[in-house]
């Protein structure tokens, strides 16, 4: 990702005096519309940091309403709306405080009162909520946080303002996501999905793997060997494969494979737990032409090799144990017991769980795997219930002006504040054990992206993944990927020509 932050820089953000850090946000009326940027621009040198821009913006007092997801994730992974609102009141806790105490701040500096409307609603359930919302011409809210799946189609509609015409937005500062934004527009020209440090959930929800390093010790000698292999940069299908069955005991010696025993790769579901490796191993499944479109470009070799080695993973092999029955529970119990490698599904935020702080055994993080050695760089996918941020186009234009002023700084303070007590005391330090879980960790949050095929699969036939790939293939117990593309080919593009057509005409070109 372009954002590529560089933590160690938030870990110094830590040590750095309390005065210095606050000489940033002083002593100044210059506003953004004065410099016409809307971010700070910083030099290496903390004592040459011009001031904020923002010192200046005085709101009046002006409510700025947010409609907030308030549903769980999963159920390994809880709701993200503790570091959006946070609490009402200190709690103790480092990562919550820092949420109230970064809303405090952005209220004080923009004078504005933050005003919160819950939503309690599943992923199916979301866009319809939105849309109503939406389509009433209500005016209730100035930003919307909700699920990726549920608001996708509704950027097709022209529900949500374009946030690159937010004049205060500036993506090329290192607290916004600026190529997943990109990516998961239908035109790259138009970025109607909120993706920034904020907007937590999407780091939450960044899907990775845990390995037990006991396990590996055990069978290989040395704990961090995984680590090596990762970043090495060899850490493929094929390898991930050969460890799933070189892992694999017949531990109660029964003969066959069942529950008992211990395994290379546990999760549950078959579909879910695909996405992140779908993801991860882009056989390059979109490009773009010169207008910013998508077309499809994934009937290729890549696609071939990428269903060879899922279906060995969940079909041919005897290492992985991938049931109906196996409950999310289940598979991380079955992890921390110390009986799998690897626990599929799961994501920077499940380090959170307290199963998997209490595991006795050795924890490691990794990213998921490339397809292979040919890929230059890891990709992780981030889940497609993450929570971006949306500006409803019931809203008054001039109102963009305001909505861009507040969220800009609301990033950057938490890319400031939140995300160094977060990323680095919570994720690196508090539920990880080793240094290089560190290493690993930023390796799986600077490389989200390839989220369109997730976002716009079920607007394209599920030509992307789980049609192609696992309904119509791995879930059934076949691997023919030419013909169930073919199949699911010409439905594709012929709704992917109308949804451009109808986007261009919605813009009015």
């Amino acid at each position: 990702m372009r954002h590529n932050r560089i933590f160690a820089c938030l870990l110094a953000a830590l040590l750095i005096a309390p005065g210095l850090m606050a000489c940033s946000d002083s002593g100044t009326t210059e506003t953004a519309a004065d410099t016409g940027s809307a971010a700070v621009d910083t030099t290496e040198n903390a004592e040459t940091e011009e001031a904020d821009p923002f010192a200046g913006f005085d709101y009046e007092g002006r409510d700025f309403r947010i409609w907030t997801s308030i549903n769980a994730a999963a159920v390994s992974l809880g709701n993200s709306n503790y570091m959006i609102q946070g609490p009402e009141e200190l709690t103790g806790d480092a990562a919550p405080d820092a949420a109230y105490e970064r809303n405090l701040k952005v209220q004080e500096l923009l004078n504005v009162t933050f005003q919160y409307e819950p939503l309690d609603n599943t992923y199916d359930l979301v866009k319809d909520s939105v849309q109503k919302y939406i389509m009433a011409g209500d005016n209730a809210y100035e930003l919307i946080i909700n699920d990726m799946y549920g608001t996708a189609s509704l950027t097709l509609e022209n529900m949500f303002y374009n946030a690159l015409d937010g004049k205060y937005f500036d993506f090329s500062q290192p607290w916004w996501y600026d190529d997943f934004m990109s990516d998961v527009s239908i035109n790259s020209n138009y970025q109607f999905m909120l993706g920034g440090d904020y907007f937590i959930d999407i780091l939450r929800c960044s899907h990775c793997l845990f390995y037990n390093k006991s396990l590996y010790e055990n069978i290989y000698g040395n704990a961090d060997g995984m680590y090596d292999i990762v970043l090495e940069g060899d850490w493929t299908l094929e390898r991930l494969n050969e460890i799933v069955e070189e892992s694999y005991m017949d531990i109660n010696g029964s003969g066959s494979r069942d529950i008992d025993d211990q395994y290379g790769y546990v999760s549950f579901q078959i579909w879910g737990s695909m996405i992140p490796f779908l993801i991860s191993a882009d056989p390059n499944y979109i490009d773009r032409d010169d207008r910013g479109y998508p077309y499809i470009t994934m009937n290729n070799e890549d696609s071939l090799l990428l269903m060879d080695e899922l279906y060995d993973l969940y079909q041919e092999g005897q290492g992985a144990w991938v049931a109906n029955g196996v409950t999310e529970d289940l598979a991380v119990t079955i992890f921390t017991s110390g009986r799998a490698m690897f626990v599929g599904y799961q994501r920077l935020g499940s380090l959170e769980n307290a199963t998997v702080r209490e595991m006795e055994d050795g924890l490691g993080v990794i990213p998921y795997p490339k397809l292979s050695d040919r890929q230059k760089n890891y990709i992780t996918s981030t889940h497609d219930t993450c929570e971006i941020g949306l500006i409803p186009v019931t809203l008054a234009p001039t109102d963009l002006d305001y909505v861009s002023a507040v969220v800009e700084v609301l990033c950057r303070e938490t890319y400031k504040s939140v995300l160094p007590v977060y990323y680095e005391s919570s994720l690196k330090m508090k539920y990880t054990r080793d240094d290089t879980s560190a290493k690993m960790i930023d390796i799986v949050h600077d490389n989200i992206g390839n989220t369109f095929p997730m976002a716009y699969n079920p607007s394209l036939n599920y030509i992307f993944l789980s049609g192609t790939f696992c309904d119509d293939n791995i879930a059934a117990g076949k691997k023919d990927f030419a013909s169930s593309y073919a199949k699911r080919e010409p439905s594709a593009l012929t709704n992917l020509e109308k949804i451009i057509n109808d986007f261009e005409a919605k813009q009015g070109k």
